[in-house]
């Protein structure tokens, strides 16, 4: 009796392919995200330009940490290039994260669009918009950024 190992591996791992399907595979039922999904110490960096007025752009990039508390509240520690000048900050804000793992981040003078990791691991985020008054319009700044956690707990203001 003559035996075909490969062609029966291959059997094997044709079978299993399709048994294992993606987490996000069409089946929105397998992620799940909430404000606790952002908690603990995150390391970021933005990039990009901002609107200096009508078809007038100014480069943009600012890094630091931001602690979210898993309930809504963060806090960010940054330092910020705007066209060649340097400002360190701290800056509080508020977010909500829905249960498709995307969310809003909101701060004093903007607000953000979050796409979370569904491990709450990292964020990528896009500024949609700037404060007008008692509302936000949509940003004419073209800047986005990413965040990784560094740990679990918040950092200490």
């Amino acid at each position: 009796m003559r035996v075909h190992t490969g062609s029966k591996i291959c059997t094997i791992l044709t079978i299993s392919s399709c048994l294992i399907q993606p987490a996000f595979a069409g089946d929105d039922s397998r992620i799940s995200c909430n404000n606790k999904t952002l908690k603990g110490t995150y390391m970021y960096s933005v990039s990009g330009v901002l609107s200096a007025g009508e078809n007038n752009y100014m480069p943009a990039a600012w890094s630091g940490l931001i602690s979210y508390d898993g309930r809504g509240s963060m806090t960010l520690k940054r330092t910020t290039s705007v066209d060649g000048s340097w400002v360190t900050a701290v800056t509080k804000g508020a977010y909500s994260i829905q249960a498709d793992c995307t969310g809003i981040g909101t701060y004093p003078t903007a607000r953000w669009t979050y796409y979370v990791a569904p491990d709450g691991s990292s964020v990528n985020f896009l500024k949609t918009g700037n404060i007008d008054g008692d509302g936000f319009i949509e940003s004419p700044d073209r800047i986005s950024g990413t965040a990784k956690r560094v740990s679990k707990q918040q950092a200490r203001d």
